[in-house]
């Protein structure tokens, strides 16, 4: 992992806060900002990256944990059936 091998804990810290974020956005999905009709997007703290995801009544789909400047919307799609 790119963060683990930069500096010592790293990795772990960035996977608590990816972690943390998921449960933020399955506890309270609305928490995150709306990208259109389909997708929201929620920002780890302390990393340049969002946990992208859709809403339905009955639960939360992770779509990408996604770079914020890198490769923008290349997740678009990923919704499936």
């Amino acid at each position: 992992m790119y963060y683990g091998e930069r500096l010592h804990g790293l990795g772990t810290r960035f996977a608590v806060a990816v972690q943390a974020t998921v449960e933020r956005v399955a506890a309270i999905p609305d928490l995150g900002t709306s990208l259109n009709l389909e997708y929201r997007k929620r920002s780890v703290p302390g990393f340049p990256f969002n946990v992208i995801y859709w809403i339905t009544r009955e639960a939360v789909f992770g779509v990408a944990i996604a770079h914020q400047r890198r490769r923008p919307g290349y997740w678009f799609g990923r919704r499936g059936g």
